[in-house]
């Protein structure tokens, strides 16, 4: 994959993998994910903020939020560039990213919105940073009134739900934070809906909340609630163990 940085915006060029791929070669919401990740992570190397470098002085990064809107799915092996950039932040602790995807012909692909923080680690326990002590002098920033405002999933909680899974969070879950990477949390979530309701190329948009990390080898309960609109579409929504919160938005 080709990186560089081009008028305070990050791009990354690279194509579909066959690994990436769901039924027909078909891109999946979770290597969109992946993508926002990987280059909120190569930005932040490229400033020498990514996260081995934090961890020389106890600080790591953490992702809390993340909204992703889909236009499409790409067919492999199609080719994709992504851009993206930092707002302005009004909060000292929280920084917001915005990547977008769009395909050969320039047309959009999905657009995600994170809002990430520093974190520094003392005696087992994690405290919030000022992250904007850490980039401000190495990223320029969109003006926060350019952008609307950020939407956050609250906690879910399921009284009664549809149904309830058990899960056994196992060594390929991991992180370099030696806890459940940000992406495993969607792969529950997505795998234990029946595969008869949920279709996957049909997911148009998702929200994350990353509430409370969950270590290697644990047990978790997670609760689901299947909501049905008048026009067809379906929303899912999802507690995992009241740690992490997850809503799926399925087009008709």
């Amino acid at each position: 994959m080709d990186f560089f940085e081009d008028n305070d915006i990050f791009i990354l060029k690279g194509y579909l993998p066959t690994f990436s791929c769901s039924n027909g070669y078909t891109a999946n919401i979770i290597y969109y994910l992946s993508l926002s990740q990987e280059i909120a992570a190569l930005h932040a190397k490229h400033h020498l903020l990514d996260a081995p470098t934090l961890l020389k002085s106890g600080h790591t990064w953490v992702v809390h939020f993340a909204n992703i809107e889909v236009y499409r799915y790409l067919k492999w092996p199609e080719e994709w560039v992504l851009k993206s950039y930092v707002v302005e932040q009004s909060n000292p602790v929280l920084s917001r990213r915005i990547v977008e995807c769009y395909d050969k012909d320039n047309k959009k692909v999905f657009v995600s919105d994170m809002l990430w923080s520093i974190v520094k680690s003392e005696n087992g326990h994690k405290m919030l940073a000022r992250t904007s002590d850490f980039i401000k002098d190495k990223f320029a920033f969109i003006p926060q009134s350019n952008m609307p405002a950020f939407e956050r999933i609250k906690h879910l909680k399921i009284e009664n739900p549809d149904f309830v899974i058990k899960k056994h969070v196992g060594t390929l879950d991991r992180d370099i934070n030696m806890h459940a990477n940000n992406i495993a949390y969607l792969r529950w979530v997505i795998d234990s809906i029946p595969s008869s309701e949920i279709q996957e190329e049909k997911i148009s948009k998702i929200n994350i909340n990353w509430s409370h990390e969950i270590m290697i080898g644990e047990d978790l309960d997670i609760s689901f609630l299947k909501e049905k609109n008048a026009d067809g579409s379906i929303v899912f929504f999802a507690n995992i163990a009241d740690r992490a919160y997850v809503k799926i938005f399925q087009e008709k």
